[in-house]
């Protein structure tokens, strides 16, 4: 939903979407996180495994069938953002590189962390629930930051920015798992 929104977004904001994209994602993920710890903690435990997943799965396709209706009735005008060309490989190079290198590690050190995690909690899905909320509750702290004092500054000092923070974060996170205790 993310990429549609921004693209909403630029249609109605022009050159805009440079300072909204910060706070979408910031709000997008932070949605993600109470929908897992409503689902986990409230829903599923109310209705039972089978009735949440049907009801999901329903919720999925009338959500489809929405968009499908909404787009055949009035396609929405991007304006300028439909006209730009697609950025060479050449112009996302470095960038594209580096964003799946920390996309990677980002979801490498989640699944190292889960599994770390299972030998000291309860190996249930309220465990792998709590560790998902807190992995996306930092991601959308560090966009509504980002939003909100790092979006105007110079990319490569902003990059450097981020990822001295990103390393800082992750070296403390393994500090303090090798105080847990089984």
């Amino acid at each position: 939903t993310l990429p549609a929104v921004a693209r909403f977004a630029a249609s109605r904001h022009g050159d805009g979407k440079a300072r909204l994209i910060g706070g979408l994602y910031a709000a997008n993920t932070a949605g993600a996180m109470e929908g897992t710890l409503g689902l986990t903690f409230l829903v599923l435990p109310a209705l039972g495994f089978r009735v949440t997943t049907t009801t999901l799965a329903l919720l999925n396709f009338a959500c489809a069938a929405a968009a499908l209706a909404l787009g055949a009735r009035e396609p929405v005008e991007l304006g300028e953002a439909a006209d730009a060309p697609e950025p060479s490989a050449e112009a996302v190079g470095p960038w594209g590189s580096a964003l799946f290198a920390t996309g990677f590690l980002g979801i490498a050190f989640e699944t190292i962390g889960i599994r770390m995690l299972t030998q000291i909690l309860e190996n249930t899905i309220y465990t792998f629930a709590v560790v998902l909320s807190v992995y996306l509750a930092g991601t959308a702290l560090g966009a509504a930051l980002y939003q909100r004092w790092l979006r105007n500054r110079p990319a490569r000092e902003t990059s450097a920015t981020l990822l001295s923070i990103l390393s800082v974060c992750c070296l403390a996170g393994i500090g303090c798992l090798t105080f847990a205790r089984p």
